[in-house]
């Protein structure tokens, strides 16, 4: 579902739409590369989208509102989100409700993990869950896709 150096997806919308797709994926790029093009309208970047701010633009990760800067595109309406981050998906999505992102994205596609946080009750991690689903199902964005992994 992530990138994992395949580009099918991505190739694809590019070739039906002529977009610009952004990957972003802070354990796929090795040898230390930071970016790296693929043809003229695919570019990756070995960063992760975090919930919170980064200490510095060159943080291994940061938030999504921070890349946007970043390429300038903060008023720029993201057509396909597409998220596999591994058990962080869901402070993700959280802190990109609370910051109001949702209302730039029109299509989502996720993949979620079920798994409770170390320490949390299950009742405690179900309460925002529900909540951020619950705004995805009836407002902006779309939610295109939803593959939950639940390895329990």
């Amino acid at each position: 579902f992530g990138s994992q150096n395949i580009y099918c997806f991505e190739d694809a919308l590019v070739a039906a739409y002529n977009c610009t797709v952004r990957v972003f994926d802070p354990v796929v790029l090795g040898g230390g590369a930071k970016e790296q093009r693929r043809g003229s309208n695919i570019f990756f970047y070995n960063i992760g989208i975090s919930s919170t701010a980064a200490p510095s633009k060159d943080a291994k990760f940061q938030k999504l509102s921070s890349l946007l800067r970043r390429f300038g595109e903060v008023d720029r309406v993201i057509d396909i989100l597409k998220i596999d981050i591994e058990n962080n998906e869901w402070d993700v999505l959280d802190g990109l409700s609370k910051e109001g992102a949702f209302r730039k994205v029109k299509q989502l596609i996720i993949e979620t993990h079920s798994g409770p946080p170390v320490n949390e009750p299950r009742a405690a991690q179900l309460i925002p869950r529900m909540r951020i689903m619950n705004q995805l199902r009836h407002g902006s964005p779309r939610l295109l896709k939803w593959k939950s992994y639940d390895p329990g």
